[in-house]
């Protein structure tokens, strides 16, 4: 934090005040991410059913939506207002279409308008972005503790996968990450491959995307010389190589100490190729749903299907961003919202500062994991994600 931003809280007090009281929300939203995958999944979960779960967390949410919504009301009304009305009109088209479940649908409507949407309108809402920064930074100590717990007394030892859990815990790896090239502080970095190892251990090969994306785009923008840049990348593509020579010896090395201790871990068995002649590249049937949506885009493409249309269960979704747009939208609106997101995307990173960081975590966290899998529509680091670049900051800039 520089002196000018210090010198800033000194001189208004009350809109710092009023940013830690949003980012509260915020934060909160994305802890109880965490704790849905990990309760689900820890002995808790054993005893008390899932249903019960969600619904504890979305009144935990609702009540904190309905304490800090003041400060965002008085900044952001008619931002509120409209996207709130828009999402009403989205869902209500929906329902007239017919094409989705009408319980699922009034599920996601619920959701989406009473959680998501407010949090994309309090991203927005943020002034100084730094604030959100560092609560966050505070926040992922908890998803991180809470994830521990996870690995600490699972409810079933035989099983090792939670894609929940692991896409939960996807924020508070780039965010310590980041930390570490910011201050390099060690602890930092050792907390962030701490985390990265529990997600190898329990999550999906689309956490490992969203991780190798950041650090890809953070190499991209950092604040060194040309030549400090490619002695750096000299020394990852010679690492990168020593790695892929003993990559089988490593990977029955990791398996065989896993098997030891009763784990088995299926993104570990893909990412080493000894899962049943499957390598990283198995699609998990998502071959055949996406073929599925294909052909609805066919038969509706000009108004789509509406959202949640044609899922054949709750978790039916295309696991594909641009289908899951196209199908919901139509092919021409899908479309022009990805075009739309893609530019507000590009022009959020001709910034700087905590802003510029924080587009680059969410953006890491969300669209790519969403090109694989899960549904934007239930994809809380969308919605931040959205709310940071429809800012739409000035060229070079630190945003405040």
């Amino acid at each position: 934090m520089d002196k000018i931003d210090k010198i800033n809280r000194i001189v208004f007090p009350a809109r710092y005040k009023e940013d830690a009281r949003i980012c509260f929300f915020v934060n909160a939203v994305l802890v109880s991410l965490v704790l849905q995958g990990v309760m689900k999944h820890h002995v808790i979960g054993a005893i008390i059913p899932h249903s019960a779960i969600d619904a504890v967390l979305f009144v935990f949410l609702f009540f904190t939506l309905i304490f800090t919504i003041y400060p965002v009301l008085k900044r952001s009304l008619s931002f509120f207002v409209v996207m709130e009305g828009i999402w009403v009109i989205v869902y209500l088209v929906s329902l007239i279409q017919g094409h989705a479940n009408t319980a699922l649908l009034f599920e996601m409507f619920v959701w989406t308008t009473c959680v998501f949407v407010p949090v994309l309108v309090y991203v927005f809402s943020i002034k100084d972005k730094q604030v959100f920064y560092d609560s966050l930074l505070k926040a992922s100590y908890i998803m991180s503790l809470s994830a521990f717990l996870l690995f600490l007394s699972p409810a079933d030892r035989d099983v090792v996968y939670n894609m929940l859990f692991s896409y939960a815990l996807l924020i508070p790896v780039l965010i310590h990450f980041n930390e570490w090239v910011r201050t390099r502080k060690k602890r930092m970095l050792l907390l962030s491959i701490a985390e990265t190892i529990l997600i190898v251990m329990y999550g999906s090969r689309g956490t490992l995307l969203g991780i190798g994306v950041f650090f890809i785009m953070r190499f991209l923008y950092l604040d060194m010389k040309i030549s400090g840049k490619f002695v750096l990348l000299f020394v990852s593509v010679l690492a990168g190589a020593v790695v892929a020579i003993f990559w089988v010896p490593i990977g029955e090395f990791v398996l065989a100490q896993l098997a030891q201790r009763d784990i088995s871990n299926r993104t570990l068995e893909l990412l080493f190729g000894f899962h049943e002649e499957r390598g990283i590249f198995y699609l998990a049937g998502r071959g055949e749903i996406h073929d599925y949506y294909i052909d609805l885009i066919n038969r509706r493409p000009i108004f789509g299907s509406g959202v949640a249309g044609g899922w054949p269960e709750r978790g039916g979704h295309p696991h594909n961003l641009a289908l899951d747009l196209i199908v919901s939208f139509g092919f021409i609106a899908g479309i022009a919202i990805l075009i739309a997101i893609t530019i507000l995307f590009i022009r959020s990173l001709r910034t700087k500062g905590a802003y510029h960081d924080l587009v680059l975590m969410f953006f890491s966290s969300a669209i790519p994991v969403l090109m694989v899998s899960g549904s934007f529509l239930r994809h809380q680091h969308f919605w931040v994600f959205m709310g940071l670049i429809m800012l739409l900051p000035k060229k070079g800039v630190a945003v405040q």
